[in-house]
């Protein structure tokens, strides 16, 4: 080791406390901010995949109706028909739905399949990386992903392989003509299979307002358009096309389809959302990290550079020359960062997989990757390494002025102060956003749904008829631990379809669409939901049930008041009527980010039961598979048996926003955590100032106590400003977050308070060490240094 080496080891040595903090603060903040942005960077770069993305907009449709507006994500099968002849920039359409698959190939047969649907003019828009075969050249030829061979094919060669895809509708033999690279997890769309739309097509109704729930359509130009300019010619295209009067209902208009991943609000929408506020947050919160981080360096490079005025007066008289100074600084600042950057790159390596297998995301990539991290985390140490010696050698030169630098020292404080200070201000509206985010997250879990899922196994049925589940739901019925069991069209909680009813009023029968689920008469009893008026529905009856939203929306006061009226249900061009049998609880079969909407439940003794709800009687669902599986082997042989716990269900439905929570509360410890480093830096360095001052207290009999107050009461008041400054920007924001939710908390009293006693306990862990520290100073030497 060279003597400047050698010397800086020893330097750092000597001033073990300030060495440590800008150690530990260091690697802390470095590791956190950049895990930080790579999760903000898979976000930001969500749907950026496919390169035509800024020339590919997705249609939606509005519909004025005569009970309010709606929007959907979804179309008619039709909707982009003709575009491209009356729109000079429209290159072509592209239509896509994803439906559930039976698939048999060989001896195999697989349940719930997706397979999607796409017009040849899918491959031009969006990127398909073929890795196997060739694309589609019939209708009968289909895509799969490399995710989807390896688990299906593993090793063997999967082109060529036919395969029969049994969905509603009908049985379709295919043949695999290509493998495709699987899509990233920042992608909205993640298809396993790709056929031919053509193989869908005719059993759609073609018409412009029978909206198909998820067929999407997208609209290909060939240049990038601007969207309003782009709406204002699909609006001009359907108002001269539409027969009159129905102009005045659908609304069509189109979105970019870089950003629909930030669209919300729209029904039967697909893909994940976030919010770009939360993205902003995180965002911030990496970029404090890191300036806090950078902060804690130049404040305890402050402290030792003052008490190393002395040192540094004395070289200088004996001669010690610039460029000496020059490569002893560069070793310290070498030997303090090197370490950091190697210990901080191998925590972001191991970090960065746990963080993919908690978040089933794709995080490393990019410069993030396993072999361009090095080159990065070199890249940010060089950038670093400049930055600290340029600071160290402003310090050290302004510091080595004088003996008695008094001035200079002076309006260093004042300097490090504010600094600290916005630590304590970034400290302390984190603190309150993420009890925000920690109450909300708890509130949801905790609200009463109107139903109890507790126990609740749903069953995906392969497009029965109904006697067919009927046989299903009484086979399933007669396994042990089995408590009731119910058919229905969808389950108690997720997407329904939606229909036009006409109820009868006084002043005349008032059409609306609303949400339906078919069900039969276990229903209610099995999902446990709540009859407030009425009757559940009974065996051979043509009656309904509505929730107490579809009482209100069909315009009467009471739920006694609406039974018994007429109500007709009209889907694909057919009218049955039903009276009103009885009204139940209004329940949650949407997030909580959706107000509940009416909804009706009905019978349905055709098509349509493709969901079988099983209550169980134990909590020990995974005790009772084997005798689930082999009652489904009894009904399907061969046919794999697909179920999922409700509980479950809730849980990925709120898994994202509660993922997104734990990293904000993880980086607001983290961020917490620097900020008490920085505020200890402060409390040592002022300390030192502080010394003869506190020999001569401690001399004349000063306590502790008074020792600890007077080193601690500048802390709090800055704490005190902080407080004031950051706590009324947090309440705002984070009620600007909490609107989001359409069932949300209140920010109270409780959560203020709690945020200023943590910042005042923060300011008083963080000045205890040094306090102490400067309360045992021996007078007689504080003097004598003096």
């Amino acid at each position: 080791m060279s003597p400047s080496l050698k010397h800086a080891y020893k330097s750092l040595k000597r001033y073990k406390a300030p060495t440590l903090i800008n150690f530990f603060g260091f690697t802390i903040g470095l590791t956190g901010a950049i895990l930080l942005l790579a999760i903000l960077l898979h976000d930001l770069n969500f749907d950026k995949y496919h390169q035509n993305d800024r020339r590919v907009y997705r249609m939606s449709i509005g519909l004025d109706l005569p009970s309010g507006p709606r929007h959907f994500a979804s179309t008619s099968v039709i909707s982009g028909e003709n575009l491209a002849e009356s729109i000079p920039e429209v290159k072509g359409v592209i239509r896509m739905r994803t439906m559930p698959a039976t698939l048999t190939i060989g001896e195999s047969i697989l349940t719930n399949e997706p397979i999607t649907y796409v017009d040849s003019t899918f491959y031009g828009g969006f990127k398909v990386e073929l890795v196997q075969g060739t694309l589609p050249e019939t209708r009968d030829q289909i895509l799969i992903s490399s995710a989807t061979r390896d688990r299906i094919f593993g090793t063997d060669d999967p082109i060529g392989k036919p395969l029969n895809a049994e969905t509603a509708a009908g049985v379709q033999p295919l043949l695999i003509a290509g493998v495709y690279e699987s899509y990233p997890t920042n992608v909205s769309f993640r298809p396993s299979f790709l056929a031919n739309f053509a193989l869908i097509e005719a059993r759609h109704n073609r018409n412009q307002g029978a909206i198909v729930p998820y067929l999407s359509t997208f609209v290909l130009t060939d240049k990038a358009v601007s969207a309003e300019v782009l709406n204002e010619k699909v609006k001009n295209h359907f108002e001269s096309s539409l027969p009159d009067g129905l102009s005045e209902v659908i609304k069509p208009q189109v979105e970019n389809y870089s950003q629909i991943h930030f669209l919300r609000g729209l029904e039967f929408d697909l893909g994940q959302k976030h919010d770009k506020s939360t993205l902003w947050i995180l965002g911030l919160l990496a970029a404090f990290i890191l300036i806090s981080t950078v902060i804690n360096y130049f404040n305890v490079q402050m402290a030792l550079a003052v008490q190393r005025t002395k040192e540094l007066s004395i070289r200088k008289a004996l001669g010690q020359s610039f460029g000496n100074k020059l490569y002893q600084t560069m070793s310290e600042s070498a030997l303090l960062l090197l370490p950091s950057f190697v210990i901080g790159g191998f925590s972001i390596h191991l970090l960065l997989k746990e963080i993919e297998a908690y978040t089933g995301q794709s995080l490393s990539s990019g410069w993030l990757a396993a072999d361009k991290l090095p080159v990065l985390l070199l890249g940010l140490f060089i950038t670093f390494w400049i930055i600290s010696l340029s600071i160290s050698m402003l310090l050290l030169k302004t510091s080595g002025k004088s003996l008695v630098a008094r001035k200079s020292v002076s309006s260093k404080s004042v300097v490090s102060k504010g600094l600290i200070g916005i630590q304590f201000a970034l400290a302390g509206f984190f603190i309150l956003s993420a009890m925000v985010i920690s109450k909300q997250l708890k509130y949801m879990d905790t609200l009463d749904m109107g139903y109890e899922p507790t126990g609740l196994l749903n069953v995906t049925l392969n497009s029965p008829t109904f006697e067919e589940a009927q046989r299903v739901k009484n086979v399933f019925q007669g396994v042990a631990g089995i408590q009731s069991a119910t058919l229905s069209q969808s389950s108690v909680f997720g997407e329904k379809g939606k229909a036009n009813f006409q109820i009868e009023q006084d002043t005349g029968a008032v059409s609306m669409l609303v949400n339906y689920n078919y069900i039969d008469e276990d229903f209610v009893a099995t999902n446990e939901l709540n009859i407030i008026a009425g009757a559940d529905l009974r065996q051979g009856s043509k009656q309904v049930l509505i929730n107490e939203q579809a009482v209100k929306t069909f315009g009467y006061g009471s739920s006694e008041e609406i039974l018994n009226k007429k109500i007709d249900f009209t889907i694909r061009d057919t009218t049955i009527q039903y009276t009103v049998g009885g009204v139940i609880s209004d329940y949650h079969y949407a997030t909580m980010r959706q107000m509940i909407e009416p909804i009706v439940l009905l019978k349905n003794e055709g098509n349509g039961y493709f969901n079988l709800s099983l209550k169980t009687t134990g909590r020990n669902i995974q005790a009772m598979v084997p005798s689930l599986e082999a009652a489904w082997d009894q009904l399907y042989p061969g046919y794999q048996f697909s179920y999922r716990a409700l509980t479950d269900v809730l849980e990925n439905v709120y898994e994202e926003d509660a993922q997104k929570g734990r990293f904000y509360q993880w980086a607001t410890y983290l961020l917490v955590v620097i900020a008490a480093l920085g505020i200890f830096g402060l409390t040592y360095h002022y300390a030192d100032q502080k010394r003869k001052e506190i020999g001569i207290r401690k001399a004349i009999g000063a306590q502790l106590i008074h020792i600890l107050l007077q080193i601690g009461k500048p802390i709090l008041w800055i704490a005190a400003i902080a407080a004031i400054i950051a706590i009324p920007i947090a309440y705002n924001l984070s009620s600007e977050w909490l609107n989001a939710y359409q069932y949300r908390i209140e920010i109270g009293a409780t959560l203020i308070i709690a945020t200023v006693v943590l910042m005042v306990l923060l300011s008083l862990i963080a000045v205890l060490y040094p306090g102490i520290r400067a309360g045992r100073i021996n007078p007689v030497e504080a003097l004598r240094e003096e």
